[in-house]
């Protein structure tokens, strides 16, 4: 997470070690109808994947600790979740990933 215009998008895009995740944006109308509809499913589709602007979606945080919870045994990195709000601050948000999300800021 971070500030607007910080580079958080262009990171996860082209972080090498990334390459392997799917990269999905909720900036994407598209991408943010299939979350709001079954966010469940579009978490489980990949193996790895870069969720974009996820706070657009306040759903995915849900499917994120469903699909993390029922990963076993227990892979680190399954999930990046980028964007400007701090996910432990926003009023529609009741998740913040405890124990399941480290946070870094940009």
């Amino acid at each position: 997470m971070g500030a607007r215009q910080t580079g958080k998008s262009t990171l996860v895009q082209l972080e090498p070690l990334l390459q392997n995740h799917l990269y999905l944006t909720l900036v994407d109308l598209g991408t943010q109808e299939r979350a709001r509809g079954n966010a469940d499913d579009l978490v489980r589709s990949p193996d790895r994947i870069v969720l974009d602007e996820v706070r657009r979606e306040p759903n995915m945080l849900l499917a994120v600790k469903r699909a993390v919870d029922e990963d076993r045994p227990r892979q680190g990195g399954l999930f990046v979740l980028a964007g400007s709000a701090n996910l432990l601050l926003m009023h529609r948000v009741s998740e913040s990933l405890a124990r399941r999300a480290t946070y870094v800021n940009l």
